[in-house]
């Protein structure tokens, strides 16, 4: 069960990332926005220590200082 459970938030991950990934090559803040906040809410929801690494990974790429 938890590596389904793995399997799925990758995915979701994956998806996410390249969302976010795509609105900041259009320029589109607003769903940029909404990206960096799912991503934040998997980094702190989950349980597995790597995805909350790549999380912060992701988020401090494109956080705006």
């Amino acid at each position: 069960m938890q590596n389904e459970f793995r399997t799925n938030e990758f995915k979701i991950f994956s998806a996410v990332q390249t969302e976010l990934r795509e609105a900041m090559m259009r320029n589109d803040r607003r769903t940029a926005y909404l990206a960096m906040e799912e991503l934040r809410g998997i980094q702190e929801h989950s349980q597995w220590r790597a995805m909350r690494a790549r999380c912060a990974a992701v988020l401090s790429e494109f956080s705006v200082h």
